[in-house]
């Protein structure tokens, strides 16, 4: 006889949608004193297949975005952290994953914005230009590779260090500093 309990990748998926359609019905009643939302927190979004389930999300705020702007909603949905960006510590584009251990992407920040100033989806790619100092800019602190070169030298990673003496820096980290990585996003200066 079938479970009647979902798969973990179906909570997530569940709890992802049910979560973003609540902001944006919330959203488009523009009743409150503010029309804008940012979420920001750490939403469990354990993916079974890191690479896979990102991308089935990316595609699905592509798609709120899409009905959105058929409606004429003035509402976009942005999610910078489901995107990648270059990664200040070795400039390679890659999605930035938020756990101490590198594989994970648990903390977001979400955008749902009526106003014009604050960023769309389509503006991801292009963070982090230096001509734009103040302009909207996402990112994370990582402290594993300050942490990391401060212990270990200049250049410093999980495999050069070994496996043995990885697994006792992350449990460090997890005690005594955090599991998660701190995330910021800038928003644009009025002009």
């Amino acid at each position: 006889m079938p479970s009647e309990t979902p798969s973990p990748a179906e909570t997530i998926s569940r709890g992802w949608v049910i979560t973003i359609e609540w902001l944006l019905t919330r959203a488009a009643k523009r009743t409150s004193f503010n029309d804008d939302y940012l979420l920001f927190g750490d939403l469990n979004l354990g993916f079974e297949n890191p690479e896979e389930d990102r991308l089935a999300i990316k595609q699905q705020i592509k798609a709120y975005n899409a009905t959105l702007k058929k409606r004429r909603a003035a509402t976009v949905v942005n999610f910078p952290f489901i995107d990648e960006r270059e990664r200040s510590i070795d400039g390679v584009k890659a999605v930035l994953r938020t756990n101490a251990r590198r594989d994970q992407t648990y903390d977001q920040i979400g955008v749902f914005a009526h106003d014009p100033r604050l960023p769309s989806f389509a503006l991801n790619d292009g963070v982090g230009d230096p001509s734009s100092p103040d302009g909207y800019d996402f990112n994370m602190f990582d402290f594993v590779s300050l942490i990391l070169e401060g212990l270990h030298g200049e250049g410093a990673t999980e495999k050069t260090i070994g496996k043995a003496k990885w697994k006792k820096l992350l449990a460090h980290f997890e005690h005594d500093v955090s599991d998660h990585m701190p995330i910021w996003i800038r928003l644009p200066l009025p002009a």
